[in-house]
């Protein structure tokens, strides 16, 4: 059995090598939705398009929130209300005149946001449960909430979205 001076001296030890560690961040887009600002990590992110710039074609039978499809580099990219997605609007809407481009595994979506921000780092000891917007958004498709200003952004969890029943129907 171990004495207790041996004991502090390996947590010191421990504590020295986590101090010593790279501190884990996110790198974050944000962009507005609605009132709220939101951010992905920039790892799934593959382009922002002015919705303006592309052609937009409807394609009936599909869910309301997909508000239809458009062509960018060559590929056939679904375009999702990501706000009806989240809850936070119930019917389509004509805002959103930016396109969110997101890819996970081979699936890319299309994400109508109505701005993006800017690119922060976000260290990982800075990310809260999401207690602000449950039972609005969904729980899984939050990683957490940070602190920004005054009020919070909304870090979305890119794998549950993805992952999610409603979003697997749109895969082209």
């Amino acid at each position: 059995m171990a004495d207790k001076k041996t004991i502090l001296e390996e947590a010191r030890r421990a504590r020295k090598v986590e101090e010593d560690l790279p501190e884990r961040s996110y790198k974050v887009l944000t962009f507005q939705l609605g009132k709220g600002l939101f951010g992905v990590e920039v790892r799934y992110v593959e382009r922002v398009v002015r919705i303006k710039e592309l052609k937009l074609a409807e394609v009936p039978g599909v869910p309301e929130y997909i508000v239809g499809v458009t062509t960018v580099g060559g590929e056939i990219v679904p375009v999702v209300d990501l706000g009806m997605v989240l809850g936070l609007r119930e019917e389509g809407s004509e805002e959103g005149p930016c396109l969110l481009m997101v890819r996970h595994g081979g699936q890319v979506l299309g994400f109508r946001v109505d701005s993006v921000e800017e690119i922060l780092d976000l260290p990982e000891r800075a990310v809260d449960p999401p207690a602000a917007l449950l039972g609005k958004v969904p729980e899984e498709f939050l990683k957490g909430e940070v602190q920004v200003g005054e009020g919070y952004l909304a870090l979305l969890d890119m794998e549950g979205l993805m992952r999610s029943e409603a979003l697997r129907t749109s895969e082209g």
